[in-house]
């Protein structure tokens, strides 16, 4: 038997800053085709069940187009069983559609079970939603026997220590009798083992909204064969968000950072890119940002560019200026505690204080 596990589609979120009107609108659209093509790899792959781990909308009041789309596209595949428990986006939505293959969650565990004829043991999916009063002695309540195969969906960041809405303890659901601890609320693939038994997995977002949602996004496939869950991570983003960082140390100037930038970069014409420029030029990088992105926008999808490049200090003039600057060089270079390289780290820090520029 295979079940997917997905979490975090955030319909209808606002893509990053970085991006246009017209770049985020597309990106809206592919977060709702990410949905869709789950649903076509799990009828590709005869899979009747879809658990999800929260926040399948980003606000507690969604759009109607966006609850439209969600509820008739399950409603569309009535052989496939979705399990959805709520997240803290979409908290105080309304199970608006009453549906045969809609299974929901409550304020107290829910508990359904799967027969199947080609497994030994009932599989017993467990859920709760999150709230202030319930939060500290949900754990208490689990209550799942040692001879069934079981999956419990929770929503929250993990811990080992806290309990709090939006938190799930994780030593707290040890030796609980848990196989598979499907979370959402963080939007990267993650899988650890709980305890001896069983496994704890996020399953991330389907697809990445901006530079803080990095690398391959999509769900996870759980295999049960012989009494176990086996798993794998499914990679099907239509896009990759990336971020390349690269050192112009030594580069003296617009050409030379300029060639070592097309050596290392090559992108992809489908993805989403971040460049951060770094290291000590010796050359003024005003407008590097923009001619870079400039260049290398009709390679990728979009792309942004970080200027953090510093520029090159002549010591040897600046300990000869009469001003604030001059003075704390010699400073610098007379104390007898720091070799040459501490020095040189000093100054570098001294001098962007001292220009107000921020400090890496």
């Amino acid at each position: 038997m295979k079940i997917l596990h997905a979490a975090d589609l955030h319909l209808a979120s606002k893509m990053d800053a970085h991006l246009p009107k017209d770049l985020a609108d597309v990106r809206r659209i592919e977060v709702r085709k990410s949905f869709q093509n789950m649903i076509n790899y799990a009828n590709a792959h005869s899979i009747q069940t879809i658990l999800l781990a929260g926040d399948i909308f980003d606000s507690d009041l969604p759009l109607k187009h966006d609850k439209t789309f969600f509820y008739q596209l399950l409603a569309e595949n009535s052989h496939i069983t979705f399990y959805y428990l709520r997240g803290n986006h979409d908290c105080k939505t309304n199970y608006t559609e009453q549906l045969e293959n809609l299974k929901t969650f409550t304020d107290s565990w829910q508990y359904y079970t799967l027969s199947t004829q080609n497994n030994w043991k009932d599989i017993i999916i467990a859920g709760i939603e999150q709230t202030e009063q319930n939060s500290t002695n949900l754990y208490h309540h689990l209550n799942l026997m040692q001879n069934t195969i079981n999956i419990v969906l929770l929503h929250g960041q993990e811990s080992r220590t806290q309990y709090g809405k939006d938190i799930v303890n994780i030593t707290a659901l040890q030796n609980k009798n848990i196989d598979y601890l499907a979370l959402g609320h963080i939007h990267k693939y993650t899988y650890k083992r709980l305890d001896s038994r069983g496994y704890y997995a996020y399953s991330g977002c389907l697809e990445g909204r901006g530079f803080d949602e990095l690398g391959p996004k999509g769900f996870i496939e759980l295999t049960i064969e012989n009494g176990k869950i086996n798993h794998k991570f499914v990679a099907t983003s239509q896009r990759e968000i990336l971020e390349i960082t690269i050192d112009l140390t030594d580069c003296n100037s617009f050409a030379n950072a300029l060639t070592k930038i097309k050596k290392e970069v090559q992108l992809n014409q489908q993805n989403i890119y971040k460049l951060i420029l770094i290291g000590a030029v010796s050359f003024t990088t005003t407008t590097l940002a923009e001619i870079v992105k400039n260049h290398f926008s009709t390679n990728c999808f979009f792309i942004a560019v970080q200027d953090k490049t510093t520029t090159k200090q002549n010591i040897a003039e600046l300990q000869t200026e009469n001003s604030l600057r001059g003075e704390f060089v010699r400073t610098v270079l007379q104390a007898k505690e720091w070799n040459a390289e501490c020095k040189e780290k000093i100054i570098t820090l001294g001098l962007k204080a001292l220009s107000n520029t921020e400090l890496q």
